[in-house]
């Protein structure tokens, strides 16, 4: 019975970040407590001795279940957060290319036409001097002109009208898909706000924990049987309350990586 008590002292500050490597790491009697607890194991009536090794190897198993529990948490937030970084660039991404392209077109087709705008108000701006001189050939000759680039200007207005109203809609039907797809992983949020939460009672429950053990070094060292019994028995029901609710998170973080497959599957689609 070497080993005891595995994350008793280090999973608080694990518990903050999942790091997985140092939930590993074990708290160990002091080799007075060992030989204390084996002594009194070994004086106590059966029936108390096989009671205090049974709920000591619970304990150990207990312990051993955080560990896992810790390096399957760490995989998937890890995971969770780099997908969900990596989601939330592409739907900001969506039809990008597309829209750039339909914008391109715009500008080129009011620079294409800037020639025949200019024109057309020239050709305007002569016809009223003809008719301000009364010149009835010249009034003539612009109005027959300016009747040719107003027909030729309504049609590049028209050009331009169709692709800016082509790209607006792009712009509407991607803003569409982002709010979609961001919709989808709103729920995430909640999630993530119920993890705090089972994080919170889960640093309560070390804390508790790592006092209790601090009562059962102190009573095995005295040899005390029953309160070693009761000592444990409290620190089996706070590590329970810590796994409890480290499988709360398991389950949330993988709640939360179901909702990231639907989008990423989604956002194949469109």
């Amino acid at each position: 019975m070497k080993v005891w008590l595995v994350l008793s002292l280090l999973c608080a500050a694990v518990w903050t970040g999942f790091t997985p490597t140092a939930a590993a790491a074990p708290f160990v009697f002091s080799s007075s407590v060992q030989k204390a607890f084996d002594s009194m194991t070994q004086s106590a009536t059966s029936a108390n001795g096989a009671e205090l090794k049974q709920r000591y190897a619970e304990l150990q198993k207990l312990q051993q279940e955080e560990v896992k529990l810790d390096t399957a948490i760490s995989k998937l937030h890890y995971s969770n957060e780099e997908r969900d970084q990596n989601l939330r660039k592409a739907i900001r991404e969506i039809d990008t290319g597309k829209i750039g392209s339909l914008e391109s077109e715009v500008s080129k087709a009011k620079k294409k036409y800037e020639p025949l705008f200019s024109l057309h108000e020239a050709q305007k701006k002569q016809l009223s001097l003809a008719k301000a001189a009364k010149n009835k050939t010249l009034t003539s000759y612009y109005q027959i002109q300016t009747d040719i680039t107003k027909a030729a200007v309504q049609l590049a207005k028209q050009d331009i009208a169709n692709k800016t109203a082509t790209h607006k809609k792009a712009k509407a039907d991607a803003s569409a898909k982002m709010k979609m797809l961001r919709d989808m992983l709103f729920p995430n949020k909640g999630y993530s706000s119920q993890i705090k939460a089972a994080k919170s009672e889960a640093s309560s429950a070390r804390k508790l924990l790592t006092a209790e053990l601090k009562t059962l070094n102190q009573v095995i060292r005295k040899g005390d049987v029953q309160a070693s019994l009761s000592s444990l028995n409290k620190a089996l029901n706070h590590q329970r309350k810590i796994n409890d609710r480290k499988t709360t998170i398991q389950t949330l973080e993988n709640t939360i990586s179901d909702t990231l497959r639907k989008a990423e599957a989604k956002l194949k689609t469109l």
